[in-house]
């Protein structure tokens, strides 16, 4: 290209040498600014994109106040977003050697995308204390309390009327640890609505028919042993964790034998009839899959969907922690009962892992979670033992299940 018949070197060597040197230094100067320019915009603009929010305990109001709150599970019918929490609370009085605290489950209504959450009413399953009859219909234990855990919530459209369905773990604790597995099984209500009213309490799931001895066992819908022989050596059921899919509710379980504190593996039953009856789909998870993935052992483990999938949260502990957060694996089939596992090592895959979120680490951790994709501002939220509130709480992660954080420098 030409001007006025010169070229731009031709023009360049015309100019006297001082202007040589300006048009040289003004342009590298307006080379630099546009480099640097370029630099500030994708450096700081980084940091002055928003940022993540950092997890707050979640706080609902009566409850929680003394031994505090725990095991959380979540429901959505795409309008209300209902949550089922364990509520630690102190009684009136305590009987020597008992336990000194009432396990209950209570219900929140999710607020703002569960932002926040507002109690509804009473407590649905309330813990209370009673004298155990023995397996002999008249001989009577120590006194003790019966407690609800671990909450399960599920929403079933297909059912109408009854289309809120919570499960607990329901056990019998006094001075006498060795009661508690005996005594113990898996409770059903259900409801209309989160508000209520919930029907009358019911016992669907026990290990067998000797557990809960007479004459308790004859409050039991269905025993899990006489479902397949997979489980027919196993002592006890805790931590119902339920979801709703294609028409079908799913329901994982800890499955512990008898002398083991922790689970021994966990396990996937179905329904096709609303929760009516219940059959074994298969193990999920076994104590040689927690070895082999870290020489971990085995909390517990809850379901939940995410994009029209299912996935299991599993709880890993190790010797330093009973709980070291949340280790998030897709389920590959829920009708056969299958994790999605390496096709070289066979072990489950883990997709991601939501670490523990009290600044004071303590041997009980926790990680237990639940979900829904109607709360995807709150995101996950998760329990775990609070070192610094000394008691239970739940957290509201502002994190999806499979959303990495990045650490940095």
């Amino acid at each position: 290209m030409k001007i006025y018949g010169k070229s731009f070197k031709e023009i360049f060597s015309d100019v006297p040498w001082m202007y040589q040197v300006v048009l040289v230094v003004g342009a590298a100067f307006i080379l630099f600014s546009i480099v640097n320019t370029v630099y500030v915009f994708y450096t700081f603009s980084e940091r002055l994109a928003p940022q993540q929010e950092p997890p707050r305990v979640i706080a609902i109001s009566g409850a929680g106040a003394d031994g505090g709150l725990l095991d959380p599970a979540i429901a959505s019918n795409g309008r209300i977003q209902a949550m089922a929490v364990t509520d630690m609370k102190q009684p009136d009085f305590v009987l020597p050697g008992n336990p000194k605290h009432l396990f209950n489950t209570i219900m929140a209504i999710g607020i703002d995308k569960c932002d926040k959450w507002a109690p509804v009413g009473a407590p649905v399953f309330k813990g209370a204390s009673d004298v155990l009859v023995g397996p002999d219909s008249t001989t009577p234990f120590p006194a003790g309390t019966w407690r609800y855990e671990t909450p399960g919530l599920a929403y079933d459209p297909d059912d109408k009327g009854r289309e809120w369905k919570l499960f607990a773990y329901k056990y019998y604790s006094n001075n006498t640890p060795s009661l508690s597995p005996l005594y113990s099984a898996i409770v059903y209500k259900y409801a209309p609505d989160p508000h209520g009213p919930w029907s009358d309490e019911q016992w669907i799931l026990s290990a067998a028919p000797d557990k809960p001895p007479q004459p308790y066992a004859g409050l039991v819908r269905q025993y899990i042993s006489r479902m397949d022989p997979a489980v027919s050596n196993l002592y006890s059921f805790s931590r119902p964790s339920v979801v709703y899919s294609k028409g079908v509710l799913f329901m994982s379980l800890s499955a512990f034998q008898r002398g083991f504190s922790l689970p021994v593996g966990i396990i996937l039953l179905a329904s096709t009839d609303h929760g009516k009856s219940w059959q074994y789909i298969n193990t999920l998870l076994t104590m040689k899959d927690a070895k082999d993935l870290g020489d971990y052992t085995i909390g517990g483990g809850s379901l939940f969907m995410h994009d029209g999938k299912m996935y299991m949260a599993v709880v890993f502990g190790d010797a330093a922690s009973a709980g070291l957060g949340s280790f998030i694996i897709p389920v590959a089939d829920p009708v056969k009962g299958q994790l999605e596992r390496d096709e070289k090592t066979g072990l489950p895959v883990i997709a991601n892992k939501l670490g523990l979120h009290t600044a004071a680490k303590n041997p009980r951790g926790g990680g237990y979670l639940a979900y829904t994709d109607d709360c995807k501002k709150a995101g996950v939220v998760e329990s775990e033992y609070s070192g610094n509130f000394r008691k239970h709480v739940l957290f509201k992660t502002y994190l999806g299940p499979l959303q990495k954080i990045e650490k940095k420098n």
